[in-house]
């Protein structure tokens, strides 16, 4: 069955770029929109919530349409005015933002649960590069890394100012340079490696169940107020395995 697919991520540059790249490589037959919403996932939830009502009587493309009803493009005009059969969100933990909300992430991870409804909400941590925060040798190996299972990032990491620890200083100082242009050999390996990861911290089976990403979620919570620190995980990449299983060759055993 040929999907109609619409992605709404945070950024402008990065994450377009990736998810090209998975369509070509996995989902070139489908019909594949991105739109960018250039803020933060506590900005969405600030729109939300302005409607005074529940999350479930708002439809998500019409509150992108009103956010910014006198600066959309014609083709940004054309993306929402769509319909689709699935629609993802790719936010950031973003715990440096000075609107992030714990319970904001909380509850729009509750409502977009599935992609067929409200849409779907998958969240990175700290933010949508940590896809390529792998290191060079395991890629050239094509092996998962057993340093970035136990790999984490902490608040200081992600003050812009602060350069020698800056986070994006030690990903692109450890892991390897990009994956817009890749193989799909190495993107299974990406996959593969957040993955095993997810479902080895969480000590579960391989699913994709929701409430895995709300456990999840309710673990990095915990683990950021009480010790400033949680895992490093790119989540937005699951939507290939979860809705095509058969279209990757993971690797899921060190």
């Amino acid at each position: 069955m040929i999907k109609n697919i619409l992605v709404v991520c945070e950024g402008k540059k990065t994450e377009p770029k990736f998810i090209n790249n998975l369509i070509r490589e996995y989902l070139p037959s489908d019909n594949i929109e991105v739109y960018s919403f250039c803020t933060t996932i506590y900005r969405l939830y600030d729109l939300y919530t302005k409607y005074n009502c529940n999350f479930d009587e708002l439809d998500l493309l019409e509150v992108l349409k009103e956010a910014r009803k006198n600066n959309l493009t014609d083709n940004e005009k054309k993306i929402l005015d769509n319909i689709y059969t699935d629609i993802f969100l790719i936010f950031d933990y973003d715990p440096q933002a000075p609107n992030f909300k714990i319970l904001a992430l909380e509850k729009m991870l509750e409502h977009f649960s599935d992609s067929t409804e409200y849409g779907k909400l998958y969240i990175n941590y700290p933010m949508f590069e940590a896809y390529r925060h792998i290191s060079k040798q395991s890629v050239l190996n094509n092996q998962l890394d057993e340093c970035f299972f136990k790999l984490t990032f902490t608040k200081d990491q992600l003050i812009v100012n602060s350069k020698k620890n800056n986070y994006k200083t030690i990903l692109n100082n450890d892991a390897f340079l990009s994956a817009y242009n890749q193989p799909k050999e190495v993107l299974d390996l990406i996959i593969s490696n957040h993955l095993y990861k997810f479902i080895k911290l969480l000590n579960i089976k391989q699913n994709f169940l929701h409430d895995k990403y709300i456990s999840f979620l309710n673990m990095q919570n915990r683990l950021f107020i009480k010790n400033d620190f949680a895992y490093v995980l790119n989540t937005a990449i699951f939507f290939i395995p979860e809705i095509y299983p058969k279209l990757c060759n993971l690797n899921l055993k060190i």
